[in-house]
């Protein structure tokens, strides 16, 4: 069993453009070593493009989440238990965005001496296994809406989440655990704000009052703040 590895940044920076070129939507990463500007940049631009970018927050106890999971363009997410309290080792701080199981994590193993083990089954901890329900969970809405961008789904995520910690954001859990059920019920309407099943009068009027601000609840095209191209945005789906 091998336990090394060796990457080069234009291997990664090579393998973000081909996610474009093949139009993939998502990417997920669970790696972390010394920040390099070509693999920022990569992921930078692959983001400019259409990706969304799900990475792991790393497992030092560090109240910093590693690179490139703390990369402006990179959704970062963290490990909790499954009580619902951060994993001891989940790299936490101000880049964290979300959080998900990744303490004893039960998976299937390769049969026999191939895995892991001599069995078929493996236990395994860490936020690299935290990070993929987030990334499934954001190909879950795209499934259910292929029309929404990236910055809408990353955005309607945070609307979607389980609350762990205090109220809204902080720096051990970000904003909380995605509920796949109803982040996928976000994605089909988006702008059904009060969650009635259709967008309608009462939906303008809760945009109106949140108008200014920078969401996420409201900020239905994900560009960070509510305004105009949202309110475009609700009333293009007016009586859905």
């Amino acid at each position: 069993m091998c336990n090394t590895w060796t990457v080069n940044s234009t291997w990664v920076a090579a393998a973000l453009q081909w996610s474009v070129e093949i139009g993939a939507r998502i990417t997920h990463t669970s790696w972390w070593f010394t920040a390099r500007s070509v693999i920022a940049d990569a992921y930078a631009s692959s983001a400019a493009a259409g990706l969304l970018h799900v990475a792991s927050s790393g497992n030092l106890s560090s109240s910093s989440v590693t690179f490139p999971s703390r990369l402006p363009s990179v959704v970062s997410v963290g490990a909790i238990r499954s009580n619902g309290q951060r994993a001891s080792f989940s790299n936490r701080g101000t880049d964290l965005e979300f959080a998900a199981p990744g303490f004893q994590i039960v998976y299937l193993d390769r049969s026999g001496m191939a895995g892991n083990s001599s069995g078929d089954y493996g236990c395994a901890s860490g936020t690299s296994f935290a990070s993929p329900y987030v990334a499934g969970t954001a190909a879950l809405m795209l499934s259910a809406n292929p029309s929404l961008g990236a910055p809408q789904v990353r955005t309607l995520l945070k609307t979607a989440t389980v609350d762990l910690g205090g109220v809204g954001w902080d720096a051990d859990f970000g904003w909380g655990l995605p509920k796949a059920s109803r982040a996928v019920r976000v994605a089909q309407r988006p702008a059904d704000l009060d969650r009635n099943g259709h967008v309608d009068a009462t939906d303008l009027t809760l945009l109106l009052g949140l108008w200014g601000g920078v969401g996420p609840f409201g900020d239905l095209d994900g560009d960070g703040a509510i305004g105009p191209a949202d309110l475009t945005f609700l009333l293009a789906s007016w009586g859905s």
